[in-house]
């Protein structure tokens, strides 16, 4: 099975309903083809279904039921049969609404999760089915040869990227900095907080963009820098990036041209799309964005300061042990302001949640969640995300706690080769925190 939409990924429908309950049955149910008839194409014919396989010769009617659910089709395929072979080769879609599986047990998902699954059947026999397994067994072997080597060519591939965006990151914010200096900010002058958006009114008037009509409001609090540590003065924001910022973009919800949208996306500016519910059954209102990679991260940081003409960035690793230290690392009691495994709400299988920001008070710096909720990516040349997450248990957070990226344990049920660049489909408690140096801030708020 093929996944969803125009562009399916292989086994997207498998992996996307394994251990999420979309079915009533308690096992996985098996769905059945049953053949009623074969008619010739007639001269001319066209499939109903624009993706049919390449010079279909046949009609097969029929039924499929799945989930205790049947329903008739008409599937166009492509059969030769000679005296030593029978080849059935066909691609037809299915609506997942018309068989029960449109939505998780006490989840609904969004309106724009594709619901077309396309399923594709190859069927070839021969006389010698020894002979046809033996072959199949050759073809798997080199597979899966194959799928190594490029399982460890974009392990590599992706190592030497991850370095290349740190050190693009490092040369934008140096960048920066000389900005700043060439301006010749005094610290002492800068507001002790600001506030910003991020707008989605299509201010600049672009024909390209959509004007959404809404705008989603954040906080900015500065932090004096250490000069003896290297930590030159910055902003951080008061919680963790939501929903409401981010969703839209992660989306492309704000373009107007579907082109544009591809050709964004194409040059890794935009995330590809999250076929299942981005926010895994959580919720979005008020809450962290979550599950997105570094490179996510990155790229919403770059398109803020774009739209706002000041460098939002992700913090260091120095300035967030700094940020640590400074509020007095984890509390004696860390469920105050924090939620972890130990107090945080369960769905309705008892697994932990994500909270709403901001519901804890803060800390010394005036930072919400900055310990659980979700765990926060830090930018340097490892990747690995900070501060624990609800997932984490009070005993188990410590100053030094991290977890590195692990794309083969994170993204173990992603089915294709490479792996996604955008989301993690088994490990999503990651979120992020934006950090702004001190150029162009706003006065007077």
């Amino acid at each position: 099975m093929r996944g969803h939409g125009a562009h399916p990924a292989p086994n997207a429908l498998i992996n996307t309903v394994r251990k999420n309950q979309w079915f009533l049955e308690e096992e996985h149910p098996v769905a059945v083809f049953r053949g009623h008839a074969i008619s010739p194409r007639a001269a001319g014919e066209e499939s109903s279904f624009d993706a049919a396989v390449l010079g279909w010769t046949h009609t097969i009617t029929g039924s499929f039921q799945l989930n205790g659910i049947e329903r008739d089709l008409d599937i166009p395929a492509r059969i030769d049969v000679g005296e030593d072979r029978v080849k059935i080769d066909a691609i037809f879609p299915i609506s997942r609404a018309d068989f029960d599986v449109a939505s998780r047990r006490g989840h609904e998902l969004p309106a724009e999760i594709d619901d077309q699954v396309v399923i594709e059947v190859h069927i070839h026999a021969t006389p010698d089915p020894l002979s046809l397994v033996g072959e199949m067994h050759r073809r798997m072997v080199a597979q899966q040869a194959e799928i190594g080597r490029l399982e460890d060519q974009a392990a590599r591939t992706a190592a030497v990227v991850g370095r290349l965006e740190t050190t693009v990151e490092e040369l934008r914010r140096a960048a920066q900095r000389g900005t700043a200096a060439q301006a010749e900010v005094d610290p002492s002058a800068l507001p002790a907080r600001f506030t910003d958006r991020v707008d989605y009114r299509n201010l600049r008037g672009d024909e390209r963009y959509k004007d959404l009509g809404r705008s989603a409001e954040f906080e900015m609090i500065s932090v004096p820098g250490d000069p003896d540590r290297g930590i030159a003065p910055f902003y951080v924001q008061t919680t963790e990036v939501t929903w409401e910022m981010f969703r839209a973009w992660s989306y492309c919800e704000d373009i107007a041209d579907e082109e544009h949208a591809v050709a964004l996306r194409e040059s890794e500016l935009r995330p590809s799309p999250c076929y299942d519910d981005a926010s895994r059954g959580h919720g979005f209102d008020s809450r962290a964005a979550l599950g997105v990679s570094r490179r996510n991260a990155v790229s919403f940081c770059r398109y803020l300061s774009e739209l706002t003409g000041r460098p939002y960035r992700l913090m260091t690793g120095d300035e967030w042990v700094y940020l640590a230290e400074a509020t007095g690392g984890v509390p004696d009691k860390p469920q105050d302001i924090a939620w972890l495994a130990d107090n945080t709400d369960t769905d309705d299988f008892g697994d932990p949640l994500s909270m709403p920001v901001g519901l804890k008070p803060t800390d010394r710096l005036g930072l919400h969640d900055f310990w659980g909720n979700v765990a926060e990516w830090v930018m340097d040349d490892d990747q690995y995300v900070r501060g624990g997450s609800y997932l984490v248990k009070a005993d188990d957070l410590t100053l030094d706690w991290r977890v590195d990226e692990s794309q083969d344990i994170w993204n173990e049920t992603y089915p294709n080769t490479p792996k996604s660049m955008w989301w993690y489909r088994d490990r999503f408690d990651m979120g992020f925190r934006l950090v702004c140096d001190p150029v162009n801030i706003p006065e007077g708020q």
